[in-house]
């Protein structure tokens, strides 16, 4: 677990990872820098990427997460909702 962007990078430079989860606003770098970093600096994890976020999307989060075509787990979430979104990216690794 990584609090924020900037902790995130840190931790994902070197580290194995099965999943990572992102909220899409974080103070600093958010989800979706999070995401362009990732795609350069480990592209391997790129495709095991997921957001999360708990506020009603606008129009340049709907265009960043179609444009990314990654899923989304809506806050609140549940046990079984986090069974599904591992599932799904399993299956497209």
């Amino acid at each position: 677990v990584a609090i924020g962007g900037a902790a995130a990078k840190k931790r994902l430079v070197e580290g194995r990872y099965d999943l990572v989860v992102s909220d899409l606003r974080m103070p600093g770098i958010d989800g979706p820098e999070l995401h362009a970093w990732l795609s350069d600096a480990r592209p391997d994890l790129a495709t095991r990427m997921a957001f999360t976020t708990g506020d009603t999307l606008g129009v340049a989060a709907d265009r960043f997460l179609a444009g990314v075509d990654r899923p989304v787990l809506e806050k609140p979430f549940t046990p079984e909702s986090v069974r599904e979104l591992i599932e799904r990216i399993k299956a497209e690794v």
